[in-house]
């Protein structure tokens, strides 16, 4: 095949779509492992792997590690960077710190129970004269069975499930049963401006709190 330039769009959730014609040269097929390695500041290699992902295992089978230990490796190895040491793949280690928060946890006691995760919508984030938290209006507006489509669904403010009231969504981790505590929650706030959600940390005053739509 002759040699061709391709240009494409990078998503907003920085997805990008390999072409057709370099697909069908490289034999790239739909599951099939993909290596990226970065050359230089703006040479990225891509390599296509023999290996296939199988649905519902993780790549490493004999390998599982808990997401914390590799939050708490990124967040040290960031704090480490000086300013005037910035390495050229900062930014790299941003996204992966974005996207392991935001990775399912493997639930090595029972792979085989239920979860879905739910979504929350409060009007704010306050505390009355006694302490406790004041959220206002609240609305569960909904469930998902797949975490990464429900950090879409909320960040996309899809349905506008701001409605012009809710400043804040928690999406909470569900375990199938009675009274479950959902421990796992990730919290996000609009962008009036762009009309859209975006991840914030835990807020400090409900650290201490679960339970937002079932429990």
């Amino acid at each position: 095949m002759n040699k061709f330039s391709v240009i494409r769009e990078i998503d907003d959730v920085g997805r990008i779509v390999i072409p057709k014609q370099l697909r069908e040269h490289c034999n790239i097929k739909p599951n099939d492992i993909i290596e990226f390695q970065i050359v230089d500041d703006k040479t990225i290699k891509l390599f296509s792997k023999d290996n296939k992902i199988d649905k519902g295992k993780t790549y490493m089978d004999n390998d599982l590690i808990r997401k914390m230990d590799v939050l708490q490796m990124l967040y040290d190895l960031k704090k480490n960077i000086s300013d005037n040491k910035t390495p050229v793949n900062y930014g790299t280690i941003l996204d992966i710190i974005y996207n392991v928060r935001y990775m399912d946890s493997v639930d090595t006691k029972n792979e085989n129970s239920q979860v879905i995760y739910t979504i929350t919508m409060l009007e704010k984030i306050e505390s009355d004269k006694k302490g406790w938290p004041n959220f206002g209006s609240t609305n569960i507006v909904g469930y998902y069975t797949d975490l990464a489509v429900a950090i879409e669904a909320v960040t996309s403010n899809a349905c506008d499930i701001n409605e012009t009231v809710y400043d804040y969504a928690v999406i909470e981790k569900v375990s199938e049963g009675l009274y479950n505590p959902s421990i796992t929650s990730y919290w996000f706030k609009y962008n009036k401006g762009k009309d859209s959600y975006e991840p914030i940390d835990v807020p400090d005053e409900l650290k201490h709190i679960c339970g937002f739509s079932i429990g």
